[in-house]
């Protein structure tokens, strides 16, 4: 593990995102100004079936950049990994020249769970049924494991720096921030794409998710409540460029503090504002598991890394829906919009004080508002916590 220290400041100078509430930047946070969920029912399971309340994606309006050659041998996944992470590298104006070894010194860092299983899971069905091996197609081996997005990207866009892919639950992205983060720290990389990315809208990931409580059975979602059951299943993914301060071709669009990852989310929590030098931010970007151990532990250790005093909160699992390995990656590229944009996110706003009834309202419109910073965390299914502090950026002269 590596011991080096965050850069001085790491700035956000190019973001990219794709999810059932936009497949760009500024349609998501369109959507996020009105704040309406986008749901779709679908028959996961067969027409004979029952329906499953899911939140897809537009695969029409997603720019992935491949021909329809090169589809026939991706996965869901990899479109997705790599239309996110192709938005932030022109966000950030990262044209690179391969010819000239520009590349050699960006990496990639994606977190993701559960790999790409809409590509191999329908060739699975006639071979374990039929004993037929002819089903499976020889891209299997390259389109169906976390890390086929990361490779894609990196060989269309000439990345040749150090890349890693991670696999922890809702904290995937997190894990990749970090390590993104260290790779800046310690001079390997000049820029690293971190990006987070999730297609698990499958039978088979599906049945998996429902087992460990994160879809709701009933396809409601009501977070920090005792009635929650988890929460519809989304996918999408959502990408930032980074790089050390003042190094980049453009305006950045946010700051970074130091990513924390511990095992109790308070002191978490507390970390990751020290490391920023603040003890309270204009906006917090909650997880929202819908889940009600979790979500009401959520609450509790914010209430004590923030002293009680809480600010707008909210969070994108309303619009989204769960996003496993992609989630935190979401939630840092809205507060990184919201702090833009000037305002609170619209979609799920969730309103708590110390020892109040926690309030949660879905549906309400982007607030204008003076967001200056925010706070997002994130857990994973074994009560590891994440957290990491966004600032607005100095304006250049």
């Amino acid at each position: 593990m590596s011991t080096a220290s965050p850069p001085e400041s790491v700035e956000v100078t190019g973001v990219g995102i794709v999810n059932a509430a936009g497949a760009t930047a500024k349609a998501y946070w369109e959507c996020l100004t009105i704040g309406q969920p986008t749901w779709s029912t679908e028959h996961l399971f067969g027409p004979g079936e029952a329906a499953q309340r899911v939140m897809r994606t537009d695969a029409e309006l997603v720019d992935h950049g491949y021909s329809p050659r090169q589809i026939k041998r991706l996965d869901r996944l990899v479109v997705l990994a790599s239309a996110a992470m192709s938005e932030a590298l022109r966000d950030a104006d990262l044209g690179l020249d391969p010819g000239q070894g520009e590349g050699d010194r960006v990496g990639i860092f994606v977190g993701n769970a559960t790999g790409g299983w809409a590509y191999v899971e329908p060739q699975l069905y006639p071979l374990y049924r039929d004993g037929n091996p002819a089903a499976v197609n020889p891209y299997v081996a390259t389109a169906w494991f976390p890390t086929a997005g990361q490779g894609e990207v990196s060989i269309t866009h000439g990345i040749g720096g150090c890349s890693r892919t991670f696999c922890a639950e809702n904290l995937s992205s997190a894990f990749a921030l970090r390590q993104a983060c260290w790779a800046l720290a310690e001079g390997t990389l000049d820029v690293a794409v971190v990006c987070g990315a999730e297609a698990p809208l499958t039978p088979l990931v599906y049945n998996a998710c429902m087992r460990t409580g994160l879809v709701s059975p009933s396809g409601a979602y009501h977070p920090y409540s005792f009635e929650a059951d988890g929460a519809p299943l989304g996918e999408g993914a959502a990408a930032l460029v980074l790089e050390t301060a003042g190094r980049g071709r453009v305006q950045a669009r946010a700051r970074l503090g130091a990513p924390v990852l511990g095992t109790d989310r308070e002191p978490v929590a507390r970390r990751a504002l020290g490391s920023a030098g603040r003890t309270r931010v204009d906006y917090v970007a909650l997880e929202g598991r819908g889940q009600p151990e979790p979500d009401l532990q959520e609450i509790y250790a914010l209430e004590g890394a923030l002293a009680g005093d809480l600010p707008a909160m909210g969070t994108a699992t309303g619009t989204s829906g769960a996003l496993l390995g992609a989630s935190f990656a979401t939630s840092l590229v809205t507060s990184v919009l919201a702090i833009e944009h000037g305002a609170i996110p619209g979609g799920t706003r969730v309103h708590a004080a110390l020892r109040d009834r926690v309030r949660v309202i879905h549906g309400t419109p982007a607030q204008d508002s003076t967001v200056r910073s925010a706070l997002v965390v994130g857990t994973d299914a074994h009560r590891q916590a994440g957290a990491v502090v966004v600032t607005a950026a100095e304006v250049r002269g």
